[in-house]
């Protein structure tokens, strides 16, 4: 039969446990983390030496796995429950980015809602007011709606041009307003505009 094994001496105790506290070391960017079972389990392993307990080669390897896998398993744990429960400013930021989706949505929808009016248009009474209410609400915003290009909406109003005109429609006071909207829209995407347009 196989004779028992010895217990671990006394020095490499001492240098496995500094083996330890090493690996531990390495995770100082949490220091929160750092009360890990790797202490408690080197802490346990001293005690048990002193009142005389022999640990057993494997045994002591065995400890030095468990305590590593311990320590570096901490910060995932941690990350875990940080994610599970989002702090109030991360739910206050998510609040007012629903927020301001919503209100560009309204802004869009309402924006849509006067170049159809203008599409529609059958008089030049009504393609100005429609022209007149796209610039207000550009200046509202100071800029143009999300979704919506100055360069597709001149080329969606000339075309409603053309065919006003070709009906003998269109007068002064509806160009006019044509190019007030397409001169507001210029100024307030300007990269050198140092104040707002009125």
């Amino acid at each position: 039969s196989s004779s028992p094994q010895s217990p671990l001496p006394a020095q490499s105790m001492a240098k496995l446990l500094n083996v330890l506290l090493i690996c531990a070391s390495a995770n100082a960017f949490n220091s929160a983390l750092i009360r890990t079972p790797s202490r408690q389990l080197v802490k346990s392993a001293a005690q048990r030496e002193s009142l005389g307990d022999s640990i057993g080669r494997r045994g002591a390897l065995g400890l030095s796995f468990a305590a590593v896998a311990a320590t570096f398993s901490a910060p995932a744990i941690a990350y875990q429950e940080y994610v599970a429960e989002p702090t109030a400013d991360f739910l206050e930021s998510e609040k007012r980015a629903a927020e301001f989706k919503k209100k560009q949505a309204t802004l869009k929808k309402k924006f849509q809602g006067y170049v159809d009016e203008l599409n529609s248009a059958t008089s030049d009474p009504e393609a100005e007011k429609a022209l007149k209410n796209m610039r207000t609400l550009v200046v509202e915003l100071q800029d143009l709606p999300a979704g919506f290009q100055k360069e597709s909406l001149r080329k969606t109003i000339s075309m409603k041009r053309s065919s006003m005109v070709a009906k003998e429609l269109w007068g002064t006071s509806v160009d006019v307003a044509f190019k007030q909207f397409m001169s507001t829209v210029t100024l307030v995407q300007s990269p050198n505009r140092m104040t707002p347009v009125d």
